[in-house]
């Protein structure tokens, strides 16, 4: 498919399932574009295809909420890591941001009109009409927060304040915090005194933070480990906060001076001893380790071998690592 062809499948095909995997393709050729582009010091051009493709998405929206937002979305940073190698996290993310920020630009009057219209004040109610509504409205916040757009962050302070449901608290606070606004911190202390009771609630609180796209993320996982709520023995709280680090975060975890990868083969020494099982499974996330570019693949490879270095190492853990290691050698 050409592009133009993509970009009138996406915005007028009868058929939802064309219309999302045209979405899929157009999205992902435009950003392996700018990848290219970042990583040969050309500058990035957004196609007025895919903004206009994502307009008429936003006009239609009321025709099919639900669908419209799962049309109005990016391939993430690890689904792109898959399809370029070696993987260059800094372009990855870079390159991603940037098209975020001309998608948003050219889009921010529909995006907030389609979050105003869909924004719910009905009590809430667990229906698919209810269902799809809340989506749409919070997938258009979370891209007028990602483009940093004036008066975003307001909003999804209101809606938290406001929501009188889960779903919406959680999904402001998450739009506030992947774009670390300056209003995330004090709407996360306030949702963990909300709901400090509620441990399953809490490990999304864990979650989100360790997947806060920065590289202080690295010390903030640090301090949440010292968190009451937290524990090494609690294999629930282990996947939310450092399996979300090590397996969602790739700017935090590829970090160029190799402490996002330090970290959690720290953890993988500690928790060896506590629960071999749930540690090999976070070992998983070095697998592709020679897939990388440098430093990053270095910065795998040295805590692979040092995991392997274990004195005492647990059968679970040396599989895993060892086959990594194995694996790509061969």
């Amino acid at each position: 498919w050409s592009e133009l062809e993509l970009a009138l499948l996406l915005a007028h095909d009868a058929d939802p399932v064309a219309r999302w995997l045209a979405g899929k393709r157009l999205a992902a050729g435009v950003l392996g574009r700018a990848i290219e582009a970042l990583e040969q010091g050309r500058s990035i051009d957004v196609p007025e295809r895919l903004i206009a493709a994502w307009r008429e998405v936003l006009k239609r929206a009321d025709d099919e909420p639900a669908l419209a937002a799962e049309l109005l979305q990016l391939p993430s940073e690890s689904e792109l890591a898959m399809r370029h190698t070696p993987i260059q996290v800094a372009a990855i993310h870079a390159a991603r941001n940037r098209i975020v920020e001309y998608l948003v630009d050219a889009l921010h009057e529909p995006l907030k009109h389609c979050y105003q219209q869909f924004a719910s004040s009905d009590p809430w109610q667990f229906t698919p009409d209810q269902v799809g509504r809340r989506r749409l409205a919070n997938s258009c916040l979370s891209w007028l927060v990602a483009g940093r757009c004036s008066d975003a962050d307001a909003l999804a302070v209101s809606q938290i304040q406001s929501a009188d449901n889960l779903s919406d608290r959680f999904a402001a606070l998450a739009a506030l915090v992947r774009a670390d606004s300056d209003c995330a911190q004090a709407e996360l202390d306030a949702f963990a005194v909300r709901y400090q009771h509620n441990p399953l609630v809490m490990d999304k609180w864990f979650a989100l933070q360790a997947m806060r796209p920065i590289q202080d993320t690295v010390e903030q996982v640090k301090t949440l480990m010292q968190h009451e709520a937290f524990s090494l023995k609690n294999p629930n709280k282990v996947r939310a906060l450092i399996g979300s680090f090590g397996m969602h975060n790739p700017v935090a975890f590829h970090r160029e001076d190799g402490a996002g990868c330090e970290l959690l083969a720290d953890v993988v020494y500690a928790l060896d001893a506590i629960n071999p099982q749930v540690a090999a499974r976070l070992v998983a996330v070095f697998n592709r380790w020679s897939e990388y570019a440098e430093p990053y693949q270095s910065n795998m490879q040295t805590a692979l071998n040092r995991i392997l270095a274990k004195p005492g190492l647990s059968s679970d853990v040396n599989e895993i690592a060892g086959a990594a290691l194995k694996r790509a050698r061969s």
